[in-house]
């Protein structure tokens, strides 16, 4: 509908610098990209509104504590009163395992974008706060360039 339309297209308009702070992979320190999500995170949790849901691609410069890290991300979902969360990638599994142990009952992992994005588009509603975050070479951007062409065009 019109209005809603609207009304994501002011949304994610406010979200393109938050985008842009995303962090660039580092291999040497890699929890410089948890305490990232991390703070992320606890931003999202301070906005009032509507739910809030995460859409997290893999970080894949984790190496092989990846699936370790990745599930403790998604643990400190249930901590920060995260509604639901749409993950991508390998790992992606793992976050979702931790989010659900966690309390969060709606959280889907993905292995592919298009996928994820139809998901999303079905369950967003006016209000909702998202943040979408990860590594790089996730080109998470392409995720909000969709929403953004689908939610906000004028027809």
């Amino acid at each position: 509908n019109g209005s809603t339309g609207s009304f994501f297209a002011r949304f994610l308009d406010k979200l393109v610098p938050i985008e842009l702070l995303t962090h660039k992979s580092n291999k040497e320190i890699p929890l410089l990209k948890i305490s990232g999500i991390g703070a992320d995170l606890k931003l999202l949790k301070e906005i009032r509104g509507g739910r809030k849901i995460v859409v997290l691609g893999d970080m894949l410069e984790l190496g092989g504590a990846a699936e370790f890290f990745h599930y403790k991300i998604g643990s400190l979902m249930g901590e920060l009163n995260i509604q639901a969360l749409f993950t991508l990638g390998k790992y992606s599994h793992k976050t979702v395992a931790g989010a659900k142990k966690a309390g969060i009952e709606e959280a889907f992992f993905f292995r592919d974008k298009k996928s994820l994005i139809e998901k999303l588009l079905t369950f967003l509603r006016e209000n909702d706060c998202l943040l979408v975050k990860g590594s790089r070479e996730m080109r998470m951007e392409e995720i909000i360039d969709r929403l953004r062409m689908k939610l906000c065009s004028s027809t």
